[in-house]
């Protein structure tokens, strides 16, 4: 038992990798007088050099190694490895074992342990060694744990420093469908544009279309017309979770709790904030009951849709003080440019985007912004018209500003096709002939 201990001791005195071989060492080393260095005593025959050790402590930390001439009789370590550990090395290899490892001390203060005072033979030599261990572990133990604090404060520098290296997330574009399927996704693929907003009623049917065209659902519209206070909160928030349960984040980065809920011409009540807060509530616990993966970002109405070119602040104080944000994610706005105001109208309702984050906080979603192109024909009712080419450079533009603005994570372009007399915001005519705002909204999604 006595010499299964012993061995065991000697052991717990080696290092991985650069044994402490006291017994079939080639070099006679000992610590200086001052304990700062290591100095060399004696080395075989055919010694050319001398390989050495350097770690931060008795158990290996930190190691690596160099070669000095066999002439250099004394080596002093950096005061970050102070422990060393020496081998002769010929012209064909190593000649014996490692020396043993010293712990100098920096600086000169002696107060290490001194293994320059051989360990006696015979009795009591357990003893010697275990008393020798407990000392060094005794002395080693602040110093690993400052080294560990120091470790652990580097890796949160790299950590911070790598965060404010990485690149910003990209901001996601895309447009709305309109309803529109089929060879739908394949045509925005080909050409660039990889990203759609579409509403519930439709979104279960497309999303196996557009996921095989390699088309992805930016957001989904649960609710577009009626009255807000006649929506059940708990079977709107089911339909909610029972959709993104099945199709996760696969089925829309975001779901759109109504749209533009403050427009009297898709609701009754369009003054119902308290209505709108607790199917704002509904749909945040709702989700809250999904897999972290499969759960969407939950999108309320800031602006109510509003049409002007001056935001109206009504919607989204109102939903505030009837308690709606903290349900939610971040805020939509429909910031078009307004009938009138010449070319001012071609950089969009860029103060709704900035009232809208200032006032309620939130990442900004803009999931509707368009600019008409039946030239001659009156303006839409929150549009002045363009022509192919200023819609095309008033798109390029305003996705330059948002994607600046580093609080608009996507930004929807309405809409997809032209449709009635002068509603001609779509990218692509009735007839389905790309106009140039279609390569731009590819471009600003590859850019940005």
């Amino acid at each position: 038992m006595r010499s299964k201990r012993l061995m065991a001791l000697t052991a717990a005195l080696t290092l991985s990798g650069a044994p402490c071989a006291l017994a079939d060492s080639s070099v006679s080393d000992r610590l200086s007088a001052d304990h700062s260095a290591v100095e060399v005593t004696a080395v075989p025959a055919g010694t050319t050099a001398l390989h050495i050790a350097v770690m931060s402590d008795l158990a290996g930390d930190g190691i690596s190694y160099l070669d000095v001439p066999a002439s250099q009789a004394s080596y002093t370590p950096p005061p970050a490895t102070p422990v060393v550990d020496v081998q002769a090395f010929g012209s064909s290899g190593p000649i014996g074992g490692w020396a043993g490892r010293l712990p100098t001390t920096p600086g000169g203060t002696g107060a290490q342990i001194s293994q320059e005072e051989p360990v006696e033979a015979g009795a009591g030599l357990e003893e010697q060694l275990t008393e020798q261990l407990a000392n060094s572990r005794r002395e080693e133990r602040p110093k690993k744990k400052r080294r560990r604090e120091e470790r652990e404060e580097e890796r949160r520098e790299e950590a911070r420093q790598e965060q404010e290296s990485a690149p910003p997330a990209r901001m996601v574009i895309g447009v709305d469908t309109g309803g529109w399927g089929g060879s739908t996704f394949t045509d925005l693929a080909k050409g660039g544009i990889d990203h759609v907003r579409t509403t519930s009623a439709v979104a279960r049917y497309i999303e196996p279309e557009a996921s095989a065209a390699g088309v992805h659902i930016a957001t989904v519209v649960f609710g577009t017309g009626g009255a807000i206070g006649a929506i059940a909160p708990s079977g709107y928030a089911s339909e909610v979770r029972s959709y993104f349960a099945k199709y996760g984040r696969d089925g829309g980065l975001a779901v759109e709790v109504l749209n533009e809920p403050g427009n009297d011409g898709f609701w009754s009540d369009p003054s119902n904030y308290t209505a709108y807060a607790r199917l704002a509530k509904a749909v945040h616990e709702a989700l809250q009951t999904l897999p972290a993966g499969s759960r969407p970002a939950e999108i309320c109405s800031w602006d109510g849709g509003e049409a002007s070119p001056s935001p109206s602040k009504s919607w989204g104080q109102g939903i505030k003080a009837a308690g709606a944000l903290p349900y939610c994610d971040g805020v939509t706005v429909h910031p078009y440019g307004g009938r009138t105001g010449g070319d001012g109208g071609a950089l969009g309702g860029r103060k709704d985007v900035e009232l809208a984050h200032t006032e309620a906080g939130k990442p900004v979603y803009v999931t509707e912004i368009g600019w008409p192109t039946a030239v001659g024909q009156p303006s839409t009712g929150d549009s002045q018209q363009w022509t192919e080419a200023q819609q095309a450079s008033n798109i390029t533009e305003f996705m330059r500003w948002a994607a600046a603005s580093g609080y608009v994570p996507m930004v929807s372009y309405f809409n997809y096709v032209d449709y009635g007399t002068n509603d001609f915001y779509g990218i692509e005519t009735s007839a389905r002939r790309h106009k140039l705002s279609f390569a731009a909204l590819a471009e600003a999604s590859s850019r940005w």
